[in-house]
């Protein structure tokens, strides 16, 4: 898949009948208005601000075009008018793989002046053809797939890394791994979790949710899976970094799993819940995608670690077959436009 961004201006004020229009773009770029085959040129200079007086009532075309870049917008005259325009900060790409672009309320965009974040939700090559809102470098945050419920504890998470300011250029290819959830056990045995993989990317990499010693224990991770219980419903997934739920809880990586390690992040790789081992009670997986631990019969079962979250599996429980364990849910590779220190 590839992509092409078109860029854009924003922002615009006034109402009447033809006269001055005030033009706010970046620092020294050419700004043309045109109308019906007119067209009149200048400089925004150091100021950025530029003046185009007299223009007839109607619809003009604004254009700016610097460094090889260039946006544009229509504006209507009908008196005194201001408006804004900038480039396009989102950088220009090819991508193998399935992406989506988001601005920081995690909303889909294709046009940003501000914020933006790209999620790449499969392995796939990316390539730059133009860095726009890049060229200061990228903050990455990359989570490991987590490991799939076991024969009573939870999954752990996949681990997380975040690097802030990474320095990428156009025209190199960038292998992006998103790790795969830890595949549901196929045996009708009891069998520990199967670990997750790793996501990677720009030389960085997140290692997927582990394994345990034996099919009674959860496994750790980013955060940790819960133990199964007897008398009741099995011990909840981790989140955040914590280990899960239980005396044997699987360990978490004991720093936060939220989006570029950052307070109000979005949460990723929560552990599975454990098993019930007596009742038909489930436990709740960690926040950030963890599975729900099953119950001791065939229903409820464990839930599914969410895709592109890095969620551990929910533990089964007491019933074990190959359709009842539940699979670690994929991890994500996100970039951003950099914005803290290295």
């Amino acid at each position: 898949m590839s992509i092409a961004v078109p860029l854009y201006g924003f922002g615009a004020s006034g109402g009447g009948s033809g006269g001055t229009l005030t033009v706010t773009a970046p620092a020294n770029v050419t700004v043309t208005v045109s109308k019906d085959g007119k067209t009149k040129t200048k400089n925004s200079g150091t100021s950025g601000v530029v003046v185009f007086k007299g223009l007839a009532t109607g619809t003009w075309t604004v254009t700016i075009t610097g460094d090889g870049k260039t946006a544009q917008k229509n504006v209507v005259i009908t008196t005194d008018y201001s408006t804004a325009i900038s480039f396009n900060t989102i950088p220009e790409f090819t991508y193998t793989g399935d992406y989506e672009i988001v601005n920081d309320s995690d909303e889909p965009i294709t046009v940003s002046q501000g914020n933006w974040k790209i999620r790449f939700l499969t392995s796939g090559t990316l390539t730059f053809t133009n860095l726009n809102g890049a060229e200061d470098g990228i903050d990455v945050f990359l989570v490991g797939g987590g490991a799939s419920g076991g024969g009573r504890g939870g999954g752990g998470g996949g681990y997380t890394k975040t690097q802030k300011s990474v320095s990428v250029k156009v025209g190199i290819e960038y292998p992006i791994i998103v790790g795969a959830g830890g595949l549901a056990p196929t045996t009708s045995n009891r069998v520990p979790p199967n670990a997750g993989g790793a996501t990677s990317a720009f030389g960085l990499t997140a290692n997927g949710g582990d394994t345990s010693t034996n099919g009674d224990y959860p496994s750790s991770g980013g955060s940790g899976g819960g133990s199964g219980r007897v008398g009741g419903a099995g011990y909840s997934g981790g989140s955040d970094g914590s280990s899960g739920g239980g005396d044997d809880g699987g360990s978490g990586q004991g720093t936060t799993t939220r989006e570029f390690e950052e307070a109000n992040g979005t949460l990723y790789a929560g552990g599975g819940g454990g098993g019930a081992i007596t009742t038909n009670e489930t436990s709740s997986g960690g926040a950030g995608g963890g599975g729900d631990g099953g119950g001791a019969g065939a229903d409820p079962r464990p839930k599914n670690g969410d895709a592109n979250t890095g969620g551990g599996g929910g533990g089964l429980g007491n019933l074990y077959s190959a359709a009842t364990y539940a699979s670690g849910g994929s991890g994500i590779a996100i970039i951003r436009n950099a914005r803290g220190a290295a």
